[in-house]
């Protein structure tokens, strides 16, 4: 039998994709507001391919972009 996903896997697998193609201009001195922004444009894609809004799934998709974007820094600066 499959497990389906939760409201909050749901959103956080959706941050995550939407992570992947918002454009992020990496540098070492980052500001705060290059890090609003890809959240911003993260959440505003993942909702508007998403299919809900409860408070989980919500979550999932904040808790995702956030993942997203440490990602892409880590990345983008050569930390993996």
């Amino acid at each position: 039998m499959r497990v389906q996903p939760t409201q909050y896997q749901i959103g956080w697998q959706l941050a995550q994709r939407a992570g992947q193609r918002v454009p992020l201009d990496v540098t070492v001195h980052l500001d705060g507001d290059a890090y609003r922004r890809f959240i911003s444009a993260v959440i505003e894609t993942a909702i508007s391919e998403g299919r809900g809004a409860t408070a989980s799934y919500l979550a999932g998709i904040r808790d995702g972009a956030e993942q997203a974007y440490n990602r892409r820094f880590e990345q983008g600066v050569g930390y993996e």
